[in-house]
């Protein structure tokens, strides 16, 4: 099986993301389940995007 190599300054784990954005752990996830920020699943764990975030942050004014 091909390795995918990831950048992590591009990413953020969903603490992180919950963090910068501002909101709870459990408001999080229900952005994802709503469609509102698109994640990224790896391994089982749940990832965020640094591009999601930004953009949820611009749509905010945060």
């Amino acid at each position: 099986m091909p390795k995918i190599v990831v950048d992590t300054s591009e990413i953020y784990d969903t603490n992180e993301a919950a963090h910068l954005l501002g909101i709870g752990y459990a408001t999080l996830y229900r952005w994802i389940k709503g469609g509102k920020l698109i994640p990224l699943r790896a391994g089982g764990r749940t990832l965020i995007p640094k591009s999601e975030v930004e953009r949820q942050r611009a749509n905010s004014g945060l």
